[in-house]
C-alpha cells in the first residue's frame, strides 16, 4: 500500500508542478497583455487625435469654400459680371465646338483620301478648303458679334454711363482750362 500512496503522492506533486507551470505561463501572458493593452491605448489616443485634426481641417475647408463661394456671388452681383462671363463662355464654347467639328471633318477627309475612296481629291480638297474658310469666317463673325453685344450691354449699364459722363466732364473742364 505504501507504493500506492507514493504513486498517488507523485501524481499529486506532478499535477501541482504542472499547475505551477501553467500559472507561470498565464502570469507571463497577463504581463504581455498588459504591455499590449498600454501600446494599444497609446495607438488609440493617437488615432483619436488624428481623427479630430482631420475633422477640424474638413470643417475649416468647408467654411473657406462657403466663404469663397459667397464672396464670388457678391462680387458678381455687385459688378454684374456673372451673366456676361456666362455669355462669353457660351460663345467660346460654340467656337470650340465648331472648331472641333471642322477638325474631325478634315481628319475624315484625310482618311478618305489616304484610302483612295475619293476619286477627284483635288476638287474635294479645294471645295472643303473654301467651306472651312467660310465656316471659320462665320465662327469669327459670331464671336465678334457676341463680344460686341456684351460690350454694348456693359456700356449700357448705369455704372458705365456714369463713368462716361464723368469722363466727358473731365474732358470739357480740361479743354476750358487750357484755352
Amino acid at each position: 500500500m505504501a507504493s500506492g500512496r507514493e504513486d498517488l503522492a507523485r501524481e499529486v506533486l506532478a499535477r501541482r508542478a504542472g499547475i505551477r507551470n501553467q500559472l507561470a505561463g498565464l502570469e507571463e501572458q497577463g504581463l504581455s497583455l498588459e504591455v499590449e493593452e498600454g501600446r494599444l491605448g497609446r495607438v488609440l489616443q493617437r488615432l483619436e487625435t488624428q481623427t479630430e485634426a482631420f475633422r477640424l481641417r474638413k470643417e475649416t475647408l468647408k467654411a473657406e469654400y462657403t466663404w469663397a463661394e459667397a464672396e464670388t456671388r457678391v462680387v458678381e452681383a455687385v459688378s454684374g459680371v456673372g451673366e456676361e462671363f456666362g455669355d462669353i463662355g457660351a460663345a467660346v464654347q460654340r467656337a470650340t465646338n465648331r472648331t472641333e467639328q471642322l477638325r474631325a471633318r478634315s481628319s475624315a477627309l484625310d482618311d478618305l483620301m489616304a484610302s483612295g475612296a475619293l476619286d477627284n481629291a483635288t476638287l474635294a480638297t479645294e471645295a472643303d478648303d473654301v467651306r472651312i474658310e467660310l465656316e471659320r469666317i462665320g465662327v469669327d463673325r459670331d464671336v465678334e458679334n457676341d463680344l460686341k453685344r456684351l460690350k454694348d450691354k456693359l456700356l449700357a449699364s448705369p455704372e458705365a454711363e456714369d463713368e462716361r459722363e464723368a469722363g466727358t466732364r473731365r474732358a470739357e473742364s480740361g479743354g476750358e482750362s487750357s484755352a
